[in-house]
């Protein structure tokens, strides 16, 4: 049998699809699947870019710079977005199913990538909506009204925390829940150990992130 991977179908049947995974003796299509979720990030990290959405710190210090030099910081200001937005979900992607696999041994290397592409999708479901409401109302990117970043503000002025309470999210609840899920039934664990494992795999990568973002305004603030 042969499983071609279909991350929409995994969001909205979960449990048959994941169980159409276990079952299969080759997994199809999850080249494809990562390119086009690579295009899409991209786009999405450009349109941020091109917008301004998270440009306040770089605009302070402008100024001081000529016009060709204010050009050259765009012009990487986009760039990193763009990379950023193409890399951070890739490593998100192999280092949490590369976490999975030593885990849980029984595992299939290719069948944890399947499973993990639709928690892909969720990302960039999540980062679109968003992004509607920066582009709309000016929101700041760490203030996501979908997640707890939206107290940062009320609980502290740092904004790594702001950063770490954002990945906790209606989004993030939904993908733990397709991981669940998901590992549930290509490994016939414990719901408690798969669960407790998710969680901690996803908050490691969650302060990771958290970090990348707010290290480089630290250091220039410094």
């Amino acid at each position: 049998m042969i499983y071609r991977s279909h991350p929409w179908k995994e969001l909205l049947h979960p449990n048959i699809a994941f169980w159409q995974l276990k079952e299969a003796e080759r997994v199809k299509r999850i080249i494809p699947i990562l390119l086009l979720f690579l295009f899409f990030s991209a786009v999405l990290s450009f349109v941020r870019a091109y917008i301004g959405v998270g440009t306040e710190e770089l605009a302070k210090h402008l100024p001081q710079y000529t016009d060709e030099q204010r050009t050259l910081l765009h012009l990487l200001f986009a760039a990193g977005h763009i990379v950023g937005g193409m890399v951070v979900p890739l490593l998100f992607l192999f280092i949490s199913s590369l976490a999975f696999y030593a885990l849980f041994e029984e595992t299939d290397w290719a069948k944890l990538i399947a499973a993990q592409l639709p928690v892909w999708l969720i990302f960039l479901i999540g980062e679109t909506a968003l992004l509607l409401l920066e582009w709309a109302f000016g929101l700041d990117p760490l203030a996501s009204p979908f997640s707890l970043g939206v107290w940062g503000p009320y609980l502290t002025d740092d904004r790594l925390v702001w950063a770490l309470l954002r990945s906790v999210s209606l989004f993030s609840v939904w993908a733990v829940y397709i991981q669940v899920v998901a590992l549930r039934i290509l490994t016939d664990q414990s719901i408690g150990r798969i669960t407790a494992t998710v969680i901690a795999v996803d908050l490691v990568l969650a302060v990771f992130a958290a970090v990348c973002i707010e290290f480089p305004f630290e250091v220039f603030q410094s």
